[in-house]
């Protein structure tokens, strides 16, 4: 993926494969949105959030290795039935 790239991951979950992109060396990645349609998926993708911000990079504590920290899930409303 070119540096520069905006992405959207669809079915995000807890966050593995879009925040393991925000962490890439060399990814240097535009935008990066995580949709998710299981609003308990929530907690779990902030847990793994919280794992990446307490990486330490060049031996400071509490820094992000991606440094794109704001990232979040957005959990989008699905339409429980469906017309015809």
């Amino acid at each position: 993926m070119p540096p520069g790239s905006s992405v959207t991951e669809l079915h995000a979950g807890i966050g593995v494969i879009g925040l393991s992109l925000a962490a890439a060396p060399g990814k240097d990645l535009s935008q990066l949105r995580l949709v998710e349609v299981n609003p308990a998926a929530a907690e779990p993708f902030s847990a793994s959030l919280g794992v990446l911000r307490r990486r330490q990079v060049g031996g400071r504590a509490g820094a992000c290795a991606c440094g794109k920290c704001c990232v979040g899930l957005e959990v989008a409303k699905v339409p429980t039935t469906l017309t015809s």
